[in-house]
């Protein structure tokens, strides 16, 4: 029985500021969500993270990592809302689970998730969660499995019996099961490079199964 479910943010409930992204590279929001996925889906080919986010974006785009370009793209807030995961999201917390956000942040994810109204710790505009875990905020990143430890303590949760969701093979996958919390994979484009690890194509999929 599932008692906990934990989020990643970027990539699952948040993509980079869809008119900053369009001014710079001059491309829409579904060629934004699929270039993220695709850089993503490098990281996990590489296996590791050199703090290279936005050359693997470009990449899957085709386009060239030029210095100056980069330099636009590293400022760039991620506000623009996955309204299908936010409605998901929404629906979860209908349901008696504990539900924390757990993401590699800037110190600023708690502010971005309640200022698009996705979700807040507690009652509010948006989906009430028990935390948001932003890894500036707690010093620990993903995949290193003590920022799950602390989701769980804020939820309150057996590990066993919480999942957590994300689009990485390096960050959430491979620290969900550092930690011995059960990892789903959320790969809409079907892009994942490994296999032996369950996947969901959205978090509407994550309904059928809590």
């Amino acid at each position: 029985m599932v008692e906990a479910v934990l989020l990643d943010a970027g990539g699952v409930l948040l993509l980079p500021n869809r008119e900053e992204v369009g001014r710079v590279l001059g491309i829409g929001l579904e060629e934004i969500r699929r270039a993220h996925h695709a850089g993503m889906t490098e990281i996990d080919r590489r296996g590791r993270f050199d703090g290279s986010y936005w050359p693997a974006f470009l990449a899957g785009i085709g386009r060239r990592a030029a210095p100056k370009v980069i330099e636009h793209l590293s400022g760039i807030r991620w506000t623009t809302v996955i309204e299908e995961s936010a409605e998901a999201l929404r629906r979860l917390a209908e349901r008696e689970l504990a539900i924390a956000i757990v993401s590699n942040a800037d110190g600023r994810l708690e502010q971005d998730l309640l200022a698009n109204g996705v979700c807040q710790a507690g009652e509010g505009p948006g989906a009430p969660v028990a935390a948001v875990i932003d890894s500036a905020v707690v010093g620990v990143e993903k995949p290193d499995p003590r920022i799950f430890d602390i989701a769980l303590e804020r939820t309150g949760a057996a590990r066993q019996r919480a999942i957590h969701v994300g689009d990485s093979v390096h960050f959430d996958v491979g620290g969900a099961l550092a930690a011995g919390v059960r990892p789903l994979h959320l790969d809409p484009f079907g892009m994942c490079p490994t296999g032996g690890h369950d996947h969901v194509r959205s978090l509407a999929d994550l309904l059928e199964l809590v």
